[in-house]
């Protein structure tokens, strides 16, 4: 035989095998889906995943307890000043105005008052 028959007939015989591993793969991912549903299959993974986060936080707040603390007490006062804005707003508003009462007179309020002062 040629040296092409033979690279062919190589080629088929691997092609071949290849086709029989792809068809056992399928055959053993069937009988995996019969016997475990794919929605029971996402939902052990997604636990397990869940369980993993879980530890993985509990670690980390151990390990920074400080830094947690503040990050909740800081959201905390977030969450307080967002929910209470308009309060806050018209407190602060009035404190303003409480301050700026007896503003300082202007130039023109001052020329006045001299102006006034003469005439009297």
């Amino acid at each position: 035989m040629s040296d092409t028959l033979i690279h062919l007939e190589a080629d088929r015989l691997m092609r071949d095998a290849a086709k029989r591993l792809v068809q056992a793969d399928i055959r053993n991912i069937r009988g995996d889906v019969n016997e475990q549903g794919v929605g029971s299959r996402m939902a052990l993974r997604l636990r397990e995943g869940a369980e993993g986060v879980g530890d993985d936080i509990a670690a980390y707040t151990r390990e920074n307890q400080a830094q947690v603390g503040t990050v909740l007490v800081m959201g905390a006062a977030v969450l307080f000043g967002w929910l209470f804005r308009d309060s806050l707003g018209d407190a602060i508003e009035k404190v303003w105005q409480d301050i700026t009462l007896t503003p300082e007179p202007t130039l023109s309020e001052r020329i006045a008052a001299k102006a006034r002062s003469f005439t009297d």
